[in-house]
């Protein structure tokens, strides 16, 4: 099973919903005082800074008026193994194959 690149994948999400506050037409301030977000909690959905509880998830789906599928569709679609997970698997890999060529 390869690895998922979750921070990838909450850029995505975050710059997705950037853009669905921006097509509306819905300020920063929109965020806070109409759909009552707190301003560090907005600025890390945006930034994609935080990881997204079901909640958050839920929430922002009602905000938008869609599905949480709909939100989230397609952002899988990129490639799931990160540099990171490939360093790490490779560093296990040969560690193992040292150990076998001791014995």
């Amino acid at each position: 099973m390869m690895p998922y690149n979750y921070i990838a994948f909450r850029k995505r999400l975050a710059s997705r919903i950037h853009e669905l506050r921006l097509a509306r037409r819905w300020t920063f301030s929109d965020m806070l005082f109409i759909h009552r977000f707190h301003p560090p909690q907005w600025t890390r959905i945006e930034r994609g800074d935080t990881g997204f509880s079901l909640k958050t998830l839920l929430r922002l789906a009602d905000v938008f008026n869609m599905t949480v599928d709909e939100l989230l569709a397609g952002l899988e679609d990129e490639p799931r193994v990160d540099k990171e997970a490939e360093t790490y698997a490779a560093g296990k890999k040969s560690s193992r194959q040292h150990k076998r060529k001791i014995k």
